[in-house]
């Protein structure tokens, strides 16, 4: 299993809606007096820009194999399948994809997407609110 994570800076917390949930707000409880989890919990609250994981060996993915000699070839498969795959649907990290050891580049290029995201929320319509008022009264 290969990750691409171009937001990771060590910094920035991932943002998705599993952090509300009753796992989560208990793996954060009881990583305050375990260090266990806790660097589990670090891990997934900021992740790292590459993981790369034995998913038969390791099927947890608790070690990250992206430095390893032994698995360079297959790292290099699966970045050239992410690569391929990038172009073929015109994913716009393409370009931060193959920067990825530019760092600097990447984080400019997450900071720009976080302006534009926030200038579209800005910019979004409000919803419509549920009329309160009673319906009409239609003839027959």
């Amino acid at each position: 299993l290969y990750l691409f994570n171009p937001w990771s800076n060590g910094e920035r917390v991932f943002a998705t809606a599993t952090t509300g949930t009753a796992t989560f707000r208990r793996l954060a409880a009881l990583a305050k007096t375990n260090n266990k989890l806790a660097a589990r919990l670090d891990l997934y609250k900021h992740r790292v820009p590459e993981e790369l994981y034995d998913v038969v060996k390791d099927p947890d993915c608790l070690h990250n194999l992206i430095d390893s000699p032994q698995h360079l070839a297959e790292l290099k498969q699966l970045r050239a399948t992410l690569d391929a795959e990038l172009v073929k649907s015109k994913d716009p990290m393409l370009e931060a994809f193959r920067k990825r050891e530019d760092r600097e580049f990447v984080e400019a290029y997450v900071q720009q997407l976080e302006r534009e995201a926030g200038e579209r929320k800005r910019n979004k319509p409000p919803r419509n609110k549920p009329n309160k008022s009673k319906p009409k009264k239609r003839n027959p």
